[in-house]
């Protein structure tokens, strides 16, 4: 599932993510997400920022929510963050300077 208000990054992803050969559905809010959730389980969970707009209990609380949920699914989740302390908790990372990737 591909979510995000902005079209033209949602057509983005979209593209990348069924040349690849996975199936995507698209969402433009939270509301759409959860008319969708009774569906199939993702195998991968794209998050771009997921908690940014939270105060810190609130982002503390949901990211808690959000990390129980996909290890319950075994989804692979892509998180996009700038948050060191929750990069740091991710199994894999990737770091990108300028658009380039510049190490793991």
């Amino acid at each position: 599932m591909v979510v995000d208000d902005d079209r033209n990054i949602q057509e983005l992803l979209t593209t990348l993510l069924e040349s690849d050969g996975y199936e995507t559905t698209l969402a433009g809010d939270s509301a759409s997400v959860q008319a969708a959730l009774p569906g199939p389980q993702p195998d991968v969970v794209l998050l771009d920022e997921p908690f940014s707009a939270l105060d810190a209990a609130m982002r503390s609380s949901v990211r808690a929510e959000v990390i129980s949920t996909l290890k319950q699914c075994d989804a692979t989740a892509v998180l996009v963050t700038h948050d060191q302390t929750l990069a740091q908790r991710c199994q894999r990372r990737l770091r990108l300077e300028g658009g380039a990737l510049v190490g793991e």
